[in-house]
């Protein structure tokens, strides 16, 4: 069983942004690849948000886990660091069973997070 403290929530000094630096490495530059890759994010990025604020709110956090590891690689190759760190932490939280401090708002900030990823992605991808 899962016990998480409750207080106040944190707040995130900056929204995350896109680096793509990374995606452009991988694919070497190949513009039509680097296009596949971010439409499959796009497409794939809102179905993980809503599994995990289903998990969240069913208090299923062996699926939160899971969706969290799933979701933090992608997370790490789109350059927003800062919410795959967040979700490793999150995800090392949920697999340990250990009380983490802010936890629930935490959660929701991250999962808040990952829909501006999303939203920054389908600019993106438009362009």
């Amino acid at each position: 069983m899962y016990t998480f403290e409750r207080t106040s929530p944190d707040t995130w000094t900056h929204p995350p942004v896109l680096d793509l630096s990374t995606i452009h490495q991988l694919c070497r530059g190949d513009q039509s690849r680097i296009d596949r890759i971010l439409s499959v994010f796009a497409a794939e990025l809102p179905e993980s948000e809503k599994k995990m604020r289903e998990a969240f709110q069913s208090r299923d956090y062996e699926t939160l886990r899971k969706e969290m590891h799933r979701l933090s690689p992608s997370m790490g190759n789109l350059g927003a660091v800062d919410v795959q760190n967040e979700l490793l932490d999150l995800e090392a939280a949920l697999d340990s069973g250990e009380i983490v401090f802010n936890f629930t708002s935490r959660v929701s900030q991250v999962l808040d997070q990952v829909a501006h990823v999303t939203r920054l992605l389908k600019r993106a991808t438009i362009i």
